[in-house]
């Protein structure tokens, strides 16, 4: 089973992101590279943007800036960091997989512009401060599984 590994302190960055928000939800993408082992490798984050649309349910990134960092991230990194899925917070809630996120995970799976047909989500719940990798994998009978994070310098 892969594992996730992200540098702490962008770990640190998803709480205090999340934080800043509250009581509203909050999200960015997750961007990085899987290395030869599988394992999913997050160097940046891209937030919400600055014309997202936060609620206490839900948000709306800003579309268009996070398209623009990532291509300038990419670029940068000669394609090497590239999307590999999204992050968002469950204000006062746990770090769970709600109906909409199992939808919305499968679309981008199936989306051919995203380059991605196996994506991760990262939520943060606020009830207990906890961080939980989802990975949607479209070989498995259950379709989404969860994975360990572990943290790196």
């Amino acid at each position: 089973m892969p594992r996730v590994w992200i540098k702490m302190h962008l770990h640190q960055e998803l709480f205090d992101e999340t934080n800043r928000w509250l009581p509203l939800e909050t999200g960015g993408m997750l961007l990085g590279y899987k290395d030869i082992n599988h394992d999913i490798i997050i160097t940046n984050l891209i937030d919400s943007g600055p014309e997202a649309v936060h609620k206490k349910k839900s948000f709306i990134p800003d579309g268009n800036y996070q398209q623009s960092e990532l291509n300038k991230i990419y670029k940068e990194s000669n394609s090497i960091t590239t999307y590999l899925g999204d992050w968002h917070s469950h204000p006062l809630d746990h770090a769970y997989m709600s109906w909409l996120d199992r939808k919305t995970i499968k679309k981008i799976a199936k989306t051919e512009t995203a380059r991605e047909p196996n994506p991760i989500f990262i939520i943060i719940g606020t009830l207990l401060t906890e961080a939980k990798c989802w990975k949607y994998n479209k070989k498995k009978y259950k379709n989404i599984e969860l994975l360990e994070i572990k943290l790196f310098i």
